[in-house]
């Protein structure tokens, strides 16, 4: 979701396409719902797509993605969350991913 002004239309695909759009990265949180859900492969594909660059975190230590997610996912840096015992840590770690992505 684009943190500045949230979605910006009434229309949810409008505003996420419009989010995507002008979005400096994508940073997703991948679990096996995500992987099932048609909603988040649209907006991965998307992002994918427009080139966007994509941030992968883990949050399931014993899931590995497959099928579009897997294929989609190869040669990704994933961000392991499912070790979040300092939290700020990992945000941290996740700042400077962004940072250094932007």
């Amino acid at each position: 979701m684009d943190i500045k002004s949230g979605l910006p239309s009434k229309n949810l695909y409008e505003g996420l396409s419009h989010a995507i759009e002008n979005s400096s990265c994508f940073v997703c949180f991948m679990t096996p719902d995500y992987q099932e859900s048609d909603f988040c492969k649209q907006e991965f594909q998307y992002a994918k797509q427009r080139r966007i660059p994509i941030i992968p975190l883990k949050l399931d230590e014993n899931w590995e993605p497959t099928n579009w997610l897997g294929l989609l996912t190869v040669g990704l840096v994933w961000l392991d969350f499912y070790r979040t015992k300092d939290f700020k840590t990992k945000a941290s770690e996740l700042h400077g991913r962004i940072c250094a992505t932007v």
